[in-house]
């Protein structure tokens, strides 16, 4: 069972490589031609698969290994989620810190309803997501929401705004920007959808989060919870919660009442998608071959011009340098 049943077509690899891509309910559906949904796969998206960690502001680690044993449960933060779902931390972090690539703020607009202006900040590298402020804000196209989105992009030093345009055609945008001008110049991109908005949560949050790519800041998590707690009551507060809306998404239209934070996380992890290529397992292996290629070169020149004494000390010392980088 789970062999490829034309495996001149499809190899296992393939198959590995497609539902990575498709994540796990789009691969059951695609190709195992399963239209069953349990109660586990009705709801794809799983708070399990995140790696909850600090996300600084301008570099991070270079590896996080995710883990989802008992000892890297968090247990100290609210969780929404269904039963038997928990937080993990992430089970090893690299010391050594590189520089994000790219460093984006994501808003979807809201208008005067009941309906939040979600927002999802989001930092990439070595083909990780990093996750340091997301939400909700009340407003809509009042100058206070504007100001506090225009302080949320400054305080991350983000490089791009994406605006969902299809709510007003573009008019956020041309609001946003004389506010923008003045507190923190930056390039802003408008995004148009035309696919049903659940399916396209659900396929650019689960293949990426089935691979362990996203780290969510623990402050997210608590503010998240404590923002919808005040500003609406106890029964509808956790419809508002992103991690409450992560959790119960499903493929039917209309899944959920209110999807303004969860939707702006998607769209900022979409934004990533092109540079999920490149993984941390390749990029500490180029660390290696760039520490050894410096080893050697520099080798050659002190055995080119050193004494015998001072290349044995050398080796020595590049030797436990090396040694130190694995």
């Amino acid at each position: 069972m789970g062999d490829p049943t034309d495996p001149q077509r499809f190899t296992d690899e393939d198959l590995l490589e497609r539902e990575l891509e498709y994540g796990k309910s789009g691969f059951a559906l695609q190709f195992m031609l399963d239209t069953t949904l349990s109660d586990a796969n009705k709801y794809p998206l799983k708070i399990s698969d995140l790696i909850v960690s600090s996300c600084p502001a301008l570099t991070a680690p270079g590896s996080v290994h995710w883990s989802n044993s008992p000892l890297h449960r968090i247990m100290a933060l609210p969780n929404v989620a269904m039963a038997g779902q928990y937080y993990f931390a992430p089970e090893n972090i690299t010391a050594a810190h590189v520089p994000y690539s790219k460093s984006v703020l994501v808003i979807d607009p809201s208008g005067r309803g009941k309906d939040e202006t979600g927002y999802a900040v989001g930092k990439n590298t070595n083909g990780n997501i990093f996750c340091p402020d997301a939400g909700g804000m009340e407003g809509g196209y009042s100058d206070g929401t504007m100001i506090a989105l225009c302080e949320t992009a400054k305080k991350w030093k983000v490089n791009v705004i994406l605006i969902e345009s299809n709510f007003g055609d573009g008019m956020f945008a041309s609001l946003l920007l004389p506010h923008l001008n003045r507190i923190y110049p930056c390039t802003i991109e408008e995004v148009r959808h035309n696919q049903q908005k659940e399916m396209r949560i659900i396929e650019s949050l689960e293949p990426v989060m089935n691979q362990h790519r996203l780290i969510i800041d623990p402050s997210v998590i608590q503010r998240d919870y404590d923002t919808a707690l005040e500003r609406y009551t106890p029964d509808k507060a956790p419809q508002y919660m992103l991690m409450y809306q992560l959790a119960r998404i499903s493929k039917q239209r209309g899944a959920l009442k209110h999807d303004d934070r969860l939707d702006a996380l998607a769209m900022m992890v979409q934004y990533f998608s092109p540079d999920l290529k490149f993984d941390q397992k390749q990029a500490e292996q180029r660390k290696q071959e760039e520490a050894m290629q410096a080893y050697c070169e520099q080798f050659t020149r002190e055995m080119n011009g050193g004494s015998s004494n001072h290349q044995l000390n050398f080796h020595t010392r590049m030797a436990n340098k090396l040694h130190s980088n694995k």
